[in-house]
Formats: structure tokens, C-alpha cells, sequence
């Protein structure tokens, strides 16, 4: 079974799921899905909507205790009762080792969100950090969350 978009662009359909599509803007699109059984085919035209792909900020973390796991818990300033995400946070992702043989976290902050703890999941963690445009990362040996400044900073290994 495949699926024709109104791009002319087809996908298979395994188990009603329609390959997948990417965008930065989210867009609707329409799905005409055809099978045949015996001699007769069957179509049906669907309109689908995709969601805009998740915006936000790519913050990176790394300190000197040399944490084996992070965890970021963001939330907005303005709306501290909505956390993105239960305590600890989401897990940060492993980008590699930095000059000073730190391990080096990333984690994405959507756009909605101002605020982030880093935690180790098991009780240590930074203070509350401001997550602003003048900083990709942070640094924490005193747990104040040091920033690191745009562009100024090897962040991978």
C-alpha cells in the first residue's frame, strides 16, 4: 500500500503509518491512499497536518565532578507551576569530552522555557540558571551556573 502526497511524492504505508515528513513551518498536506483487492482499487484522500518542527536553544553543561548522567529541569519564570518535564528533567545527551577532559552534555530548551537545574539525578544539582541568548553553555565547579559566552568555548571533543 502506498500513500501519494499532493507533492506527487509517495510513501509506503506500513501499518497505517505514513512514512515520515519534515518542515520547518508546520503544513497540511493531502494524503491519497490506494489499495487494490482483486480487481477492484480502493482510494481515500486524506488531509493530514504536520506540526512545525520543535524550536529552541541547544544549551550545552559540563563540570568538575564529572557527572555519568545529567538531567535538565526547565521551566518558565512566568508559569513556574508547568515544568516541561517531572523531576529530575529529561536526560541530557553525550556530545563528547572537552580540553579539560569534562564530559560535555547538550540538551535542547524549547522556546517556551527560561529557566534550568542541571542534576545528576541522584540529589546534587546547579542553582537555577537563566537561559538566554548571550549563552550556549554552562560550567559549574561551584554550582552557581557559570556561563560560557557565545562562541567561545569547544564544546565537543
Amino acid at each position: 500500500m502506498t500513500a501519494t502526497y499532493s507533492d506527487s511524492s509517495t510513501k509506503a504505508v506500513t501499518d497505517y503509518t505514513i512514512g515520515s515528513y519534515a518542515n520547518d513551518e508546520a503544513e497540511t498536506v493531502t494524503v491519497t491512499i490506494s489499495y487494490t483487492e482483486g480487481e477492484v482499487t480502493k482510494t481515500a484522500d486524506l488531509s493530514v497536518t504536520f506540526a512545525a518542527a520543535a524550536a529552541g536553544k541547544t544549551i550545552y553543561f559540563s563540570n568538575n565532578k564529572n557527572w555519568t548522567s545529567v538531567y535538565a529541569y526547565v521551566w518558565n519564570s512566568a508559569d513556574t507551576d508547568h515544568p516541561e518535564a517531572t523531576w529530575p528533567g529529561n536526560a541530557c545527551t553525550l556530545v563528547g569530552t572537552n580540553e579539560l577532559g569534562e564530559s560535555v552534555f547538550s540538551y535542547t530548551v524549547a522556546d517556551d522555557y527560561n529557566y534550568v537545574i542541571f542534576s545528576n539525578g541522584s540529589g546534587t544539582q546547579t542553582e537555577d540558571i537563566l537561559v538566554d541568548d548571550d549563552s550556549s553553555g554552562y560550567y559549574c565547579n561551584t554550582w552557581d551556573g557559570s556561563k560560557w559566552t557565545v562562541g567561545t568555548y569547544t564544546y565537543g571533543a
